[in-house]
């Protein structure tokens, strides 16, 4: 099981790692990007648009929080 596991962990990764190469750059502009929302959050358009900054604040930040995850993930599959 553990073996079956493992092999499934490296092949998601191998298959998921482009994303891995935008991802500094992203955490790069992240405070850009929430500056960026908290200048528009006023405005009539955005407001009709958007009901919920906070939901869009998440949207913005889950690309980098998966990062941790995914080292918990590995940290965990060692203990399978």
């Amino acid at each position: 099981l553990h073996q079956d596991l493992t092999f499934f962990i490296i092949i998601v990764f191998v298959n998921i790692g482009a994303v891995f190469k935008i991802v500094p750059s992203y955490s790069k502009n992240y405070e850009s990007a929430i500056q960026s929302l908290e200048a528009i959050q006023e405005e009539e358009w955005f407001v009709k648009q958007c009901e919920n900054k906070l939901f869009v604040e998440k949207l913005i930040i889950t690309p980098i929080q998966r990062i941790p995850r995914y080292s918990l993930l590995l940290e965990v599959s060692t203990y399978l």
